[in-house]
């Protein structure tokens, strides 16, 4: 079943938000004995198992935010299905605003359907925003108010040095005293080798220190791994 997603492509580009779901459920799917096999065999490599890592990840990190400060905000850029929103919210975590930005219609809408009625005093804004246009400054990301935590997982493996650069930059402009910004992005890729074959999901690779290399002037960093991902984490000098 990921291998027919990926190859078909029903969104339009690889790595959707129901290629995301698959991988997050990893389970035997399919019509055929076969066919389940090959899709968990997809489901259980290591780039799958990485973006159930990351997941696992960014829930613990709203967790730990939570406990420091209280009822927070966050900001995911390229949230897709948002599925590590929707499981801290079941977790009992609380989330003072959440606001999801994806350039995906169909992933906010499942976002938003699955997390809407989970919600009590919490703002949830999905925002159908073409990243271009966010490189381009189109749109203001000041206008959406202050966050504790803007994070993306899964977009900067898809942009080249240039717009991940000014993307960088214009994400930690709105860094404010203690506000954290991470950045995913694969260092290997090794999705199945029937649905790498065939459909040609390529990423852009960053090795940790390529990815050191997007650092903004005034700010903290550090480098870290999660399963095949460095992670890029930011905190501004000047707030």
């Amino acid at each position: 079943e990921i291998t027919k997603r990926i190859i078909d492509k029903p969104r339009g580009y690889d790595g959707d938000y129901g290629v995301m779901e698959l991988m997050y459920e990893n389970q035997y799917k399919g019509e055929t004995r076969l066919g389940k096999i090959l899709h968990k065999f997809v489901t259980n490599d290591s780039s799958s198992k990485s973006v159930r890592l990351r997941r696992n990840y960014f829930i613990n990190k709203i967790s730990d935010l939570k406990e420091e400060k209280g009822r927070i905000s966050i900001l995911s850029i390229g949230s897709g299905s948002a599925s590590e929103v929707y499981q801290a919210i079941t977790k009992g975590i609380s989330i003072r605003k959440i606001v999801l930005i994806d350039q995906d219609k169909e992933a906010l809408k499942f976002a938003s359907d699955r997390i809407k009625p989970l919600l009590q005093n919490t703002d949830l804004v999905c925002l159908n925003i073409p990243i271009v246009d966010m490189i381009r400054r189109k749109f203001q990301l000041n206008s959406l108010g202050t966050f504790d935590y803007i994070y993306s997982g899964g977009l900067f493996d898809y942009l080249s040095d240039r717009f991940t650069k000014t993307l960088i930059c214009i994400l930690a402009k709105q860094l404010a005293k203690g506000v954290i910004l991470e950045i995913g992005n694969f260092t290997d890729f090794q999705i199945g080798f029937f649905a790498d074959i065939a459909s040609d999901w390529r990423l852009i690779l960053r090795s940790p220190k390529e990815m050191s290399a997007f650092v903004p002037s005034a700010t903290l960093s550090r480098i870290f791994q999660i399963g095949d991902q460095t992670f890029l984490s930011i905190q501004s000098l000047n707030g």
